[in-house]
């Protein structure tokens, strides 16, 4: 998996509270280079950071706005009304579901959504365009409701990125043609195997994936109509403008029955509400305690945008800052942090169970609530005070939850576990420490991504990087001046964008059957450690629901094979990006390792449909596995997993699959459906803000404190940390000619290295950050940008 993109875990929370720490001065040291090396200095390589940067705006400039930004789109079109109208009538397809779902940026990236989505679009460009619009609701007539319904089809394939390619020769001059990307094969084969096996167990279980008539459901939905009507002036008459419809008739006739034009009402909106919340353990009582308040926003407008939390430790200081492990060692209050500040209604809490106001910590902070816990765990009575050794206090669990909630009030709602329900209370809390500080970046989307968006963002994340690179050069070249690292770290929504646009690229999807998104998906990537030699990156898939219809002579039909397919392949691109870290994993955690595994073994296979949830005692799994999987079975889903878990796993995994849909995760039993990679690091005198960049650069280090060339191994480890741009690698398997060069641009932090880069584009040594590392990194690394 890539890595994170310069994780700060504290650096905006705790930003006017402590200063950067320096880094290990032995380390500072050992990245000093001297003038007879013919190593670069500062000036030379800050200078061709610049340069970079510029090539990277350059580029970037080149990318089609118009498929994914509004007011370029507007100024494309001349801020002409029929244009505009004509646009969205022909290029935004129509699709079935309920309520306002995407949102304008969502709805044009998507290039398809319902007469309320496509609406909103469109009186979105008009208003923008300087005319006065609004949006219109009625009641369809059944035909009218019919013939929209068959109108149902996929948008226009998204445009590939050949256009870019003169842009991506200027950038490595003297390259020859653009190679083609290689597809990914082996994916696409082991998802096909998977379909089979699913497949077939279900059928040796008697459960069938039927398609279903869904037509007179949909008609009823797509009923509820809308549309624009706009005008020049108020002198003027008001224009009906039916983007749904497309370049077929509009209805003859409506009954306006409300009009927008300012907002949309709280009843047509899908929302997301996010909370965090602890359990604590108290003389054999278990008691939820809500550490965060509820965070709601409309799902519209939330698209590309970047939800984050984590817990901080609060016994961070001035002294231990540049150490994680001694953090670690003592960490006992935690502070809950969202999208980068104090989170809404936040209760600090401990190791204990036991929450407070953080306002009420004071000057003293974490001091004053361990004096107050104390006190109140005193008059409690003796800590020892239960039968067998068990605490009076513990903290039990700690988990974050989302709810969904469509306009019809139905909601979802799914919880993700950073410290899953404990049996043994009495056990050492380190592991349940580290656990808290896993860091959460997730993303929703409700629609489809185009290509030249993810470009768009890739360097993006690239220029904005710059402060960072720059960074990195002064602490290594001029460690006496102690150069902060930016407190701000850069965007972080390209790795789940890129994962879901690898999740829509599944291969060899029939072209008779609709997939789109009716609801909500929430696709995540967490951050954490395991202890302090061990870390972890995982690909978090909460909800993935696509509905997947088909147009028949007779009506429409859901398709639940196709979903199944579907969720197959989502689980296993999750893998793919598993190849973009730039070092060996200690271990692969995810669903179709461990199949592999019970397969080798000759565990059997279990099927246990859905609703049978005392079959799950017959498993030869723990009791936080079992807990999961009666959820999935309560909650409709046939759960196949092997009986036992292997020798070898980390933990057990299944496959949910709900019969109905054909909706399809691979779960593992900490409750997450996702790849789960651990790595060996090194995490000693790293600052928890600089834990990403840090951790590669002290690998690189390590063992060769005084050799100047290890800065070329500094600057590739870290510019990839920072950065996230490993996913590059893993979109170049499946983006052709230009899109692979350009996804290939900004990984350089990989094994390929800055040389090896260079030499695939033809333009000889040192093209890929700064010129000027080229020799250098060959005369003290002998090649390969000091890998």
């Amino acid at each position: 998996m890539a890595k994170p993109q310069s994780k700060l875990f504290l650096a905006v929370v705790l930003a006017g509270i402590l200063p950067i720490a320096p880094v290990q001065q032995s380390v500072a040291k050992a990245k000093q280079a001297s003038p007879s090396t013919g190593f670069p200095d500062y000036a030379t390589l800050s200078g061709e950071i610049d340069q970079f940067t510029k090539r990277l705006e350059s580029l970037r400039s080149q990318i089609d706005q118009t498929r994914f930004e509004p007011d370029a789109l507007i100024d494309k079109l001349d801020f002409d009304a029929d244009a505009l109208v004509d646009f969205v009538s022909r290029e935004v397809v129509f699709q079935p579901y309920s309520g306002l779902l995407r949102g304008t940026s969502g709805t044009l990236r998507a290039r398809a959504g319902n007469s309320l989505d496509q609406s909103i679009l469109l009186a979105y460009l008009l208003k923008s365009a300087g005319y006065d619009a609004r949006i219109v609701r009625g009641e369809l007539a059944p035909d009218d409701a019919a013939r929209l319904l068959h109108s149902l089809r996929e948008p226009a394939p998204a445009n590939s990125l050949d256009y870019l390619d003169n842009a991506v020769k200027a950038f490595y001059p003297s390259a020859g043609s653009v190679p083609a990307a290689s597809s990914d094969a082996a994916s696409a084969a082991e998802a096909a195997s998977i379909d089979q096996q699913l497949k077939s167990s279900l059928k040796s279980a008697g459960i069938q994936l039927k398609n279903k008539d869904v037509t007179s459901e949909l008609t009823d939905l797509v009923k509820t109509y809308f549309w624009v009507q706009f005008r020049d002036g108020p002198a003027q008459a008001w224009q009906d403008a039916h983007p749904a419809f497309g370049a077929s008739t509009p209805p003859a006739s409506l009954k306006p029955l409300e009009a927008f034009t300012d907002s949309i009402p709280d009843a047509y909106q899908h929302t997301l509400t996010i909370s965090a919340w602890i359990e604590q353990f108290h003389q054999g009582k278990i008691t939820p305690h809500r550490i965060m308040a509820d965070w709601t926003r409309p799902v519209a407008n939330l698209q590309g945008v970047v939800l984050s939390f984590r817990n901080v430790p609060m016994n961070l200081n001035r002294d231990n800052a540049g150490d994680l492990a001694k953090v670690m060692e003592s960490a006992d209050i935690f502070l809950p942090t969202f999208n980068d500040s104090r989170a809404p209604g936040a209760m600090a809490f401990d190791l204990k169970g036991r929450t407070i106001d953080p306002m009420a910590l004071g000057g003293g902070g974490g001091g004053v609530f361990k004096t107050l816990g104390d006190a109140m765990e005193t008059a409690a009575g003796n800590v020892q005070g239960n039968e067998g050794g068990q605490p009076l206090l513990a903290l039990h669990s700690m988990w974050l939850e989302f709810t969904f909630k469509s306009p019809d009030g139905a909601a979802a709602t799914y919880r993700r576990y950073l410290v899953p329900p404990r049996d043994d209370h009495a056990q050492d809390t380190r592991p349940m420490a580290w656990a808290l500080i896993t860091e959460f970046d997730y993303m929703v989307n409700a629609g489809s991504e185009p290509l030249d968006y993810l470009a768009d963002r890739y360097l993006a994340t690239g220029i904005d990087a710059e402060p960072w690179f720059k960074a990195i050069v002064a602490r290594s070249l001029e460690p006496d001046e102690n150069t902060p690292f930016p407190k701000k770290s850069p965007p972080r929504d390209f790795q789940p964008l890129a994962q879901y646009w690898l999740m829509d690229s599944q291969p060899d999807a029939d072209k008779g059957i609709v997939g789109f998104r009716a609801t909500p998906n929430l696709v995540g990537v967490r951050h954490g450690f395991r202890d302090d030699s061990t870390a972890f990156t995982g690909i978090d898939v909460v909800a993935h629901r696509l509905e997947h219809l088909k147009v028949t002579d007779s009506g429409i039909e859901s398709v639940p094979e196709a979903g199944l397919e579907r969720g197959v392949w989502d689980t296993v691109v999750e893998s793919l990006t598993g190849q973009s870290k730039n070092r060996t994993p200690k271990s692969i955690q995810n669903t179709m390792s461990v199949f592999r595994l019970a397969g080798q073994q000759g565990i059997a296979t279990r099927v246990i449909p859905a609703g049978q949830v005392d079959r799950v005692k017959e498993l030869g799994v723990d009791e936080t596995a079992r807990q999961f999987m009666r959820r999935d079975l309560q909650s409709g889903h046939v759960v196949i997993t092997p009986a036992s878990k292997p020798d070898g796993a980390r933990m057990t995994a299944w496959w949910r699959v709900n019969p109905e849909t054909g909706e399809t995760l691979g779960m593992t039993s900490d409750g997450y459906g996702q790849e789960f990679i651990e790595e060996l690091t090194e995490t000693v005198s790293i600052s928890l803000w600089e834990v990403e960049t840090l951790n590669a650069v002290e690998g690189c280090v390590a063992g060769a404190a005084h050799d100047p060339g290890t800065m070329c191994c500094m600057i590739t480890a870290g510019a990839d940390a920072t950065v996230s741009l490993g996913m590059g690698k893993v979109l170049g398997k499946v983006v052709g000619g230009a899109g692979s060069a350009l996804f290939d641009i900004l990984s350089f932090g990989t094994k390929e290295g800055t040389e090896a880069l260079a030499k695939k584009y033809n333009v000889g040594e040192g093209m890929g950050l700064m010129p000027s590392l080229g020799p250098a990194c060959e005369k003290w690394t002998g090649g390969g940008g000091g890998e």
